[in-house]
């Protein structure tokens, strides 16, 4: 390999250390793709049954007032089901993070294999731009905009998770609904 074809005067070392980092992205890539459909399956499968489960409790005739008891029971188990699938949009966010650091890999080992760009501040603050308009929560970009700059990941998490319940909560009084993506 001549000086020419090394815009950053990398060794062959240096080249081949860049080359096993994005075959680790790859992989890495690959793992979390099979994670993705593994819960998307899981997560279809457990929704259509506590929707069949609230179907079959709503189409259930109004007790008379002997069976009073069956109904407080039935709007109960009502309750549960509804709080279990608003419990089951973890799975969904979890897809969705998972999607997001696939691609984010994926562009990342492409700047990292493009040697021409690989030495171009531009080219790694729109990579940073890109991944970061992909956040839709507030407290996911703060956490992203802490790490860039340079506050450690322990610190940025604990912040991330401080502000996480907080801003759910609030989404959750905004929606109302029961929300799968």
């Amino acid at each position: 390999m001549s000086k020419a074809e090394t815009p950053l005067e990398l060794s062959e070392e240096q080249w081949l250390h860049i080359n096993e980092t994005i075959t680790m992205l790859t992989l890495a890539v690959a793992q979390i793709e099979a994670s993705i459909l593994e819960s998307e399956k899981s997560f279809g499968r457990l929704t259509q049954s506590f929707t069949t489960i609230v179907e079959t409790v709503n189409a259930a005739p109004d007790p008379s007032t002997q069976a009073h008891e069956l109904r407080l029971q039935l709007d109960g188990l009502k309750k549960d089901v509804h709080n279990a699938v608003v419990d089951f949009q973890f799975f969904d966010r979890l897809a969705q993070r998972l999607c997001h650091v696939k691609e984010s890999l994926g562009e990342l080992g492409g700047l990292l294999q493009a040697r021409e760009r690989l030495d171009k501040p531009e080219e790694w603050k729109n990579l940073q731009q890109e991944l970061k308009g992909r956040y839709t929560m507030a407290c996911e970009r703060e956490m992203f905009d802490m790490i860039l700059n340079g506050v450690a990941i322990e610190t940025a998490l604990a912040h991330f998770k401080a502000n996480y319940l907080d801003e759910m909560a609030k989404q959750n009084e905004d929606d109302g609904d029961i929300d799968l993506f």
